[in-house]
């Protein structure tokens, strides 16, 4: 009680209290107007874990973010940076070996039409089709090891985002926000920009899988509304 607070609020039991306007309403609640935003103020100071913060590898990462340039379709590796000299000597001759039962027709071997040379102190083998990318072979890390398990290209995306042909695994922004954490708690620390187009591995591509929500990927698009179901 304060020495504002109207009278007429303190009747007898049993009698109906007066109504009270906004101004004594306002009047009555003022002191408690300061404990409300003192509890929004203190409410960063009071979370003891935030969910985005890093969780302290074993290793310290020399990383602080990662920038992943997926290219859906994009030019083949025979094209690019990994040679095949089988390839050449078979090119034009007849393709007989094929698994797929539903091929059909007179098929040729055909290599590629970009000649590949070595590049760098590593000597990296670089295809004249990208002549600048050559220049810095040496800051480069090819992987050639990599394959999947089935000729299925949204199996094959699958599989490049999160390791597993099947649905449900955390895919590699999701890994990576978990071991180095957000710098904003109220920003997102793993967005994929998209062109408009779902790539063929499908929206799991991008999934946190048995990992927390909140390292679930943030979709912008390109045209229209950024990001879906938000109305500022």
């Amino acid at each position: 009680m304060t020495d504002r607070t109207p009278r007429s609020w303190f009747r007898c039991p049993g009698r109906r209290p007066a109504a009270i306007n906004r101004r004594e309403a306002l009047a009555a609640a003022a002191n408690g107007f300061g404990l409300l935003a003192l509890a929004g103020l203190s409410h960063g100071d009071a979370a003891a874990a935030p969910p985005v913060r890093p969780i302290g590898p074993h290793i310290a990462p020399r990383a602080k973010r990662v920038i992943f340039c997926f290219m859906d379709g994009g030019v083949s590796h025979v094209d690019s940076f990994d040679p095949k000299p089988a390839l050449d000597a078979a090119d034009g001759k007849p393709f007989t070996e094929s698994k797929n039962p539903t091929a059909t027709g007179n098929r040729q071997w055909l290599k590629s039409p970009w000649a590949f040379r070595q590049h760098g102190g590593s000597g990296m083998p670089v295809s004249d089709l990208f002549p600048h990318i050559a220049a810095c072979a040496d800051d480069l890390a090819v992987i050639r090891s990599m394959k999947a398990d089935l000729p299925v290209h949204s199996s094959g995306v699958l599989r490049l985002h999160t390791g597993v042909n099947n649905a449900g695994r955390p895919s590699l922004g999701s890994w990576t926000t978990y071991g180095l954490g957000s710098e904003n708690e109220n920003l997102p620390g793993f967005v994929v920009l998209s062109f408009g187009v779902v790539p063929c591995g499908g929206l799991e591509s991008f999934s946190s899988g048995f990992l927390p929500a909140n390292h679930q990927a943030t979709l912008l698009n390109a045209d229209g509304a950024p990001i879906e179901n938000i109305v500022p």
